[in-house]
C-alpha cells in the first residue's frame, strides 16, 4: 500500500478527476478525497528522494507498532512470586492452583496476565503485594520502541509539513473541535463526583491501614477500596453475580432478537463449506432480511485458544461493494472475535455482564460492516473516522443495560426465570457508583494519547504523565512507573484514543434520540439502518449524526447515563449551553 499510495500518475488521474466537469455524486466526492489524502499522507507531492523518505517511515511506524504490541504480549510471561499468605483474602482453592516459585517452593507465581493482575489489584489486602503487581506491570523494553516510535511520527509530520502528528491524525476525524478542549470540558463535570468518590475510598483505607494511611490513594489502591466500597453496600451486586442470566447462547439468541425487532432481520447459523472454518469452535452466522434476503456473514470465534489474538474485535474479512449493474451486491463477510472461558463438559458457558456488554458491542460494529451498502469497499461498514465507527458499538452496548430488551433473553440457566428490573437498577447502581473516577481514567489516556503526539519525542514521558495524572485524576500517581510502556492504544489509535470517549457522547445521544423511549421500536431501527448505518464511511459524519438527534449536540445525555448529573441538571433548561457538545 505504500507504495500504491506513492504512485504518481494515480494522483495525477485523481486530481485531474477532481478538477474536471465530471459530476461526482456524495460517494463519489468522500471516496475521492479519501484517496487524496492517503497519497498526500504517502509524500506524493514531495520530490522522489523525500517521497522514499516518507514510505520508509511509514513502513518504520508499521515496524515499531508491531514490536510495541509484541513486547506487550510478552511482557504477560512475566512472573513474580509471594508466599501465600500474602495473597489473602483470595480463597485457598485459588492460591493452591497457583503454579509454586522453582527458587522458592514456599512461594506461588503470579502470572502477569490481565486476568491475574486484575485479580490480585481488586481482592488482595495487602497493598504491598499490590504495588508490587503494578510495578512488575510495566514494560522495560517498550520504553526504547516508544520512543523510536514517536520519533518516526515526529519525522513524518515535518516531511510531510505537518506541526506535529496530531495534526494528520485529525485530517481524518468526524470531529472538528479540539480534542484537549473537549477533554477538559468533561473533565470539569466529573471532578465534583470524582472527589466524593475519592472521599470514600480514603476512608475505608485509613480503617483498614490505620490513621493517616488515607492521605493518598494511589493506583493500585484504586481497584481493591472500589470493591471494598460496593462490598458494604446492602446486597451488592457486581457483574460474576449475574453470570446465571447471561449465558452465552442466551446472549447471541438476544443479538438475534434484537436484530430482528430493530431491522426485520433473522440471525442464522449455517452450514460453512469444507475447510472454511478455521477451527472447531467457529460457527458461520448470516444475517437474512425479511424482504431482502442475505446480507452478509458473521463467524463467530469466542473461545481463547494458544496463539489466538487476546482481545475482542470485529475483524473485516471482505467488504461490500457495489459490483455494477446486473451483478449482486459483494456480501459483507466479518469475524467477531472474544476470548470467553469455555465450559467443561456440558455446562453452559456463562458471561459476566461486561463480557456480554463486550459481545453487543462487537455486535454494533458487525450490524455496522452487514447492513451498510456502498459503491466503493474502500467505504464499507466501519472503514470510515475512528471517532465515528466507533459510534454504533457504544450505542448497541445502551441494550444491554436495559431492562425490556433483557427480558426477552436474559434468563436464569437455573431456574429459567428472567432477570428483574430489580436486579438491573441495583446493578446499575453499583456500576455507576465511581463513574467520575472512570470517567476520569479515559480522560487521562486520551489527554496523554494527544501529549504523545503534540510535545517533543525526546519527552521524558513518565513525567509528562505524572503532570497529566495530577491534572486530570482525583487521586495520586505512581513515582517514577514508567506506564507508558504499557499503553497499547499508542499503536492503535495515534492521537485519536479520545475517540472513546467521543463517540460514547454521540452514541447516548442518538439512545436518547431514538431508543430511549421504546428500545426495539422497529421505526426507530429502520431510521438507525436508513439514516445511518447503512451509508458506512460513505457520507459526512456530521450529516448523518445530525440527522438523528439535531443540530443541538449535548454532553448531558452521556453524563446522565453515566450518573454524573441527577435528572434536575440534566434536562434544565438554562444548562443547555453549559452542555453544549461541538463537531
Amino acid at each position: 500500500m505504500q507504495g500504491l499510495n506513492a504512485h504518481a500518475a494515480l494522483y495525477d488521474a485523481l486530481v485531474k478527476l477532481e478538477a474536471s466537469d465530471h459530476e461526482l455524486s456524495a460517494e463519489e466526492r468522500i471516496m475521492s478525497a479519501s484517496l487524496r489524502k492517503d497519497f498526500e499522507q504517502g509524500g506524493i507531492g514531495l520530490g522522489t528522494a523525500d517521497r522514499g523518505t516518507v514510505v520508509a517511515l511509514n513502513s518504520r511506524m508499521h515496524e515499531l507498532g508491531s514490536q510495541f504490541t509484541q513486547n506487550l504480549q510478552q511482557n504477560t510471561l512475566k512472573e513474580i512470586s509471594f508466599h501465600p499468605e500474602a495473597l489473602k483474602p483470595l480463597p485457598s482453592v485459588l492460591i493452591k492452583s497457583l503454579k509454586r516459585s522453582s527458587s522458592d517452593p514456599g512461594k506461588v507465581i503470579i502470572p502477569m496476565l490481565p486476568s491475574a493482575v486484575s485479580t490480585v489489584m481488586q481482592w488482595v489486602s495487602n497493598p504491598t503485594v499490590r504495588r508490587k503487581i503494578y510495578e512488575a506491570s510495566v514494560c522495560h523494553p517498550n520504553t526504547e520502541v516508544l520512543k523510536q516510535l514517536l520519533n518516526v511520527r515526529e519525522e513524518l509530520a515535518s516531511a510531510l509539513s505537518f506541526e506535529n502528528y496530531l495534526s494528520i491524525s485529525l485530517r481524518d476525524r468526524a470531529s472538528t473541535e479540539s480534542p484537549m478542549r473537549f477533554l477538559e470540558s468533561l473533565a470539569k463535570e466529573v471532578e465534583k463526583k470524582a472527589r466524593q468518590e475519592v472521599r470514600i475510598l480514603k476512608s475505608l483505607k485509613s480503617e483498614a491501614e490505620g490513621a493517616g494511611s488515607g492521605v493518598h490513594i494511589y493506583p493500585w489502591d484504586r481497584s481493591y477500596y472500589m470493591a471494598q466500597a460496593k462490598a458494604k453496600l446492602s446486597e451488592p451486586l457486581d457483574g460474576s453475580s449475574l453470570c446465571e442470566y447471561f449465558s452465552l447462547s442466551s446472549c447471541v439468541e438476544g443479538m438475534g432478537m434484537l436484530v430482528k425487532s430493530l431491522f426485520g432481520i433473522d440471525l442464522l447459523e449455517c452450514e460453512a463449506s469444507e475447510n472454511e472454518l478455521w477451527h472447531p469452535d467457529v460457527k458461520k452466522m448470516q444475517m437474512r432480511h425479511e424482504t431482502e434476503g442475505v446480507l452478509g456473514y458473521i463467524y463467530l470465534d469466542l473461545y481463547p485458544r494458544a496463539g489466538k489474538y487476546n482481545h475482542a474485535a470485529q475483524f473485516t474479512i471482505r467488504c461490500g461493494r457495489d459490483q455494477g449493474p446486473g451483478v449482486d451486491y459483494q456480501k459483507p463477510v466479518v469475524a467477531l472475535v472474544c476470548n470467553f472461558t469455555n465450559a467443561s463438559g456440558s455446562d453452559p458457558v456463562l458471561l459476566s455482564h461486561g463480557e456480554a456488554e463486550t459481545l453487543f458491542h462487537e455486535f454494533g460494529h458487525a450490524c455496522h460492516s452487514l447492513l451498510s451498502r456502498t459503491k466503493f469497499q474502500h467505504l464499507s461498514g466501519t472503514r470510515g473516522p475512528v471517532d465515528f465507527v466507533e459510534i454504533p458499538s457504544h450505542l448497541f452496548e445502551h441494550f444491554i443495560w436495559d431492562h425490556r430488551v433483557l427480558s426477552k433473553f436474559a434468563r436464569s440457566v437455573y431456574t429459567g426465570r428472567a432477570i428483574s428490573q430489580n436486579e438491573i437498577d441495583r446493578f446499575q447502581r453499583d456500576s455507576s457508583m465511581f463513574s467520575g473516577m472512570d470517567i476520569q481514567q479515559q480522560i487521562l489516556l486520551s489527554a496523554f494519547d494527544l501529549e504523545l503526539h503534540t510535545k517533543p519525542s525526546s519527552s521524558n514521558w513518565t513525567q509528562v504523565y505524572s503532570d497529566l495524572f495530577k491534572k486530570f485524576a482525583c487521586i495520586t500517581p505512581a513515582t517514577n512507573v514508567p506506564w507508558e510502556t504499557t499503553f497499547g492504544h499508542v499503536v492503535g489509535y495515534g492521537a485519536g484514543y479520545y475517540s472513546y470517549l467521543y463517540a460514547k457522547v454521540i452514541a447516548s445521544e442518538i439512545w436518547q434520540a431514538l431508543f430511549q423511549k421504546d428500545p426495539t421500536s422497529r421505526a426507530s431501527g429502520d431510521r438507525l439502518r436508513s439514516d445511518f448505518l447503512i451509508y458506512g464511511g460513505s457520507r459526512d459524519p456530521k450529516e448523518l449524526i445530525t440527522s438523528l438527534v439535531g443540530q443541538d449536540m449535548s454532553v448531558r445525555s452521556y453524563l446522565g447515563d453515566a450518573g454524573i448529573l441527577d435528572d434536575g441538571e440534566q434536562h434544565a433548561k438554562e444548562n443547555r449551553e453549559r452542555f453544549k457538545f461541538l463537531f
